[in-house]
């Protein structure tokens, strides 16, 4: 094999390493992030607990009706503080065994509600849940699988959508599944090499059905 054949053998080997490496390491991070534990409202500013306290103290007892009403009164002003208080409230949820893990359905304005009524009926659900309630509703807040992220779409049914981590991912995996196409062609009469592309290959993939689940 000339130098130039074995520079660019190397130079392929080393990028299928370096997605390995890039695979395994978002695989890690993932698995942290979903290994973090919870303790109520701990984790956030000084002002958001106290935000999210009061509307515990504020909404505490009241009928489905009244709290999902009061609820959007007392976040009228800002929805952002909606979306938050309904984000610490599955984050307690999860703390406890028989909670669904998957990701927080991202709600939409719909011909079936706006996503202030529908996020408001989700804290509903997510406090009565933390408080002993079991119902089925709590499995239609979270998604089926941590690798999705699942939005309401403007007619009201659910739409999966991979997550940004992974959509790169399937990206530079095409991008160089390209590359070693073409380089296997430029080096047919090499098979050592190409033998070792192969099993790097599989490696490759090997790692990126674990990362995505499959």
């Amino acid at each position: 094999m000339d130098t130039s054949s074995k520079r660019t053998a190397r130079q392929s080997q080393t990028a299928v390493n370096d997605s390995l490496l890039k695979i395994k390491e978002k695989s890690a991070s993932q698995a942290d992030c979903c290994d973090d534990d919870y303790d109520d409202y701990e984790m956030f500013p000084p002002r958001q607990q106290q935000f999210c306290q009061d509307l515990d103290n504020q909404l505490c007892g009241l009928s489905s009706e009244l709290y999902i009403s009061r609820l959007i009164k007392l976040c009228s002003n800002d929805y952002s503080k909606l979306n938050d208080y309904r984000e610490r409230l599955a984050e307690r949820a999860k703390n406890l065994p028989d909670c669904p893990q998957g990701r927080l359905i991202n709600r939409k304005n719909s011909s079936t509600g706006s996503r202030e009524h529908k996020n408001a009926i989700d804290c509903y659900t997510l406090d009565a849940f933390i408080n002993g309630a079991r119902n089925k509703d709590i499995h239609e807040i979270f998604s089926q699988t941590n690798e999705r992220l699942v939005i309401d779409d403007a007619n009201g049914s659910k739409v999966c959508t991979c997550n940004t981590e992974q959509s790169d991912l399937q990206s530079s995996m095409e991008i160089m599944k390209g590359a070693i196409l073409q380089m296997a062609k430029e080096h047919a009469h090499h098979p050592t090499v190409l033998h070792q592309l192969q099993s790097d290959i599989s490696n490759v993939l090997t790692a990126f059905r674990v990362f995505n689940g499959t």
